[in-house]
């Protein structure tokens, strides 16, 4: 069998990028706005590139402590991120009914009426989640976590595709097996910080997607005085926002005004990135690529985590071919089809339900 490696070309580059508003989730929902920036930057930069979505798997017990937050008045930084786009949260298809089944527990401790806590749930947080069916997915390493407790698969099986430094929870037989760490508030708020300088360096600048390509060397050009102005621009285009944040203007002082601008606003982004550096070296915790010699299921599974938008499987086949050993796309559509994660729509595949 022939290996199939998708290499595109300028045009069909340019004509993924002219079709972000057009995209949907299968359940028909359109594009949420950093949706659709992300996927139109997503054609024309590398996939390190922000917009960054930070996909992250979460237990029940991370839920109904923020169900406990809002039920009390407070807020959940969690649930801010996931409302504002920035944070992409999944669940395994165990994680609704586990909820469910403690919030009575919730009464309790938050002196707040079941209603009230239904309501929260059912209003404020489920709508939030991605539902993914890991189903009888098989894999070496969850032997161990379903010997101790079967009931902890699912988020397991997450955790094998997004990673465990994203995978929350505060169950004792997820971390002892390297499956979850706690809930970490301080990379939820670097994700909501970075993502709202990325936003806002967009909506100031007017970013086209036609002059994404020429944007880090517009900076370089336009800002001729040295100093700390000069260098933080140019990081913050370089480093933190990937070439992202700034467009080729031609006149030459409308370029200076917004190189400025961006150095002004990406200083708070880049003590966010520098302060939650990882110890690889990433902006924000590092999503590490599956393995090559992983399944396929799991590295299909982290493509669409990652993904502003629903995939075709041409576009799949580029994603896996760039990040490891190049795939069929035969062994793609059966990997695709015959796991129940692995929703299809009229624009492309995702990863779970919403």
């Amino acid at each position: 069998m022939t290996t199939v490696r998708a290499r595109p070309t300028r045009s069909s580059s340019s004509a993924r990028a002219s079709r972000p508003l057009g995209r949907r989730w299968a359940s028909g929902r359109e594009l949420d706005y950093i949706e659709q920036l992300a996927f139109a930057y997503r054609a024309q930069l590398p996939p390190a590139s922000a917009l960054r979505i930070l996909p992250v798997a979460v237990d029940a017990n991370v839920l109904l402590r923020a169900v406990a937050r809002v039920a009390r008045g407070g807020t959940s930084d969690l649930l801010v991120a996931a409302r504002k786009g920035v944070v992409r949260i999944y669940v395994g298809e165990s994680i609704p009914g586990e909820v469910e089944e403690h919030l009575s527990d919730l009464e309790r401790t938050t002196r707040v009426s079941a209603a009230d806590l239904r309501r929260i749930w059912h209003d404020e947080v489920r709508p939030l989640l991605r539902l993914v069916q890991t189903g009888p997915f098989e894999h070496p390493s969850l032997s161990a976590i379903v010997a101790r407790d079967p009931e902890d698969r699912p988020t397991a099986v997450l955790s094998l595709f997004i990673g465990a430094r994203l995978t929350w929870s505060y169950d004792k037989d997820l971390h002892d097996e390297g499956y979850a760490e706690r809930l970490n508030v301080e990379i939820v708020i670097a994700a909501q910080k970075v993502g709202q300088f990325d936003l806002s360096a967009h909506l100031a600048l007017r970013i086209s997607q036609q002059s994404l390509g020429a944007a880090g060397r517009a900076v370089i050009r336009a800002i001729e005085r040295p100093g700390a102005e000069r260098t933080v621009a140019i990081i913050v285009v370089l480093v933190a926002a990937g070439a992202l944040t700034i467009a080729l203007v031609r006149d030459a002082d409308r370029v200076k005004q917004t190189a400025a601008r961006v150095a002004h606003a990406g200083v708070e982004g880049l003590q966010a990135l520098a302060k939650y550096r990882s110890e690889e070296g990433g902006k924000l915790p590092a999503i590490p690529v599956p393995a090559a010699t992983e399944p396929s299921a799991v590295r299909l599974a982290h493509a669409l985590a990652v993904a502003p938008a629903p995939l075709t499987t041409a576009e799949l086949l580029a994603v896996l071919d760039a990040t490891g050993a190049p795939v069929t796309v035969a062994d793609v559509e059966m990997t695709l089809r015959g796991h129940r994660a692995f929703v299809v729509g009229r624009h492309g595949w995702q990863l779970g339900e919403w």
